[in-house]
C-alpha cells in the first residue's frame, strides 16, 4: 500500500507538471513577473475559494465501527457544500459507486486513489495564487 509520503510525492509531481503545462512550461510572462516580484501567496483559510476537496475514505483501521457514520457525515458535507461551490471527493476505487450514491453527483467530481484516511489537509494539495487570477 502506498504511504502518505508516496502520495504527496506523486501528487506534487502531477501538480507541478500541470502547473507548468498550464503556463506554457512556466514561460507565461505575467506569471513569471508576479513570481519574481514575490507576489505569490497562499490564501488564508477565510478567503474565497473555487473548490472544496473532501475524502470519502474513513478507514475501519482508524475509525473502527464509526467508519460508515463518518463517511455518511462526509457525504452530507459534500452535498451541502455542492449547493454553493464545486466539490471534489477523493475516494478509493472500490468505493466510487458508494461515494457517488451517498454524496450525489450534482456539482461534485470524484477522483479515485489509494487513501488511508479522511484528513485531506494532511496529504492534499497546497495552492498559491498571484492575486491576478493565477
Amino acid at each position: 500500500m502506498s504511504t502518505r509520503r508516496d502520495f504527496i510525492k506523486q501528487f506534487s509531481l502531477l501538480a507541478g507538471l500541470g502547473a507548468l503545462a498550464s503556463t506554457g512550461l512556466g514561460l507565461n510572462a505575467p506569471r513569471v513577473r508576479a513570481a519574481l516580484a514575490n507576489s505569490w501567496y497562499m490564501p488564508d483559510e477565510n478567503e474565497l475559494q473555487e473548490r472544496i476537496f473532501l475524502a470519502f475514505a474513513a478507514s475501519t483501521t482508524v475509525w473502527e465501527d464509526w467508519a460508515t457514520p463518518v463517511n455518511n457525515c462526509i457525504a452530507l458535507l459534500a452535498k451541502t457544500i455542492a449547493k454553493y461551490q464545486p466539490v471534489t471527493v477523493l475516494c478509493r476505487a472500490n468505493q466510487l459507486a458508494l461515494a457517488k450514491s451517498k454524496c450525489g453527483t450534482t456539482n461534485i467530481k470524484f477522483l479515485t486513489m489509494p487513501l488511508d484516511d479522511i484528513w485531506v489537509r494532511d496529504y492534499g494539495g497546497c495552492f498559491v495564487v498571484d492575486g491576478q487570477g493565477g
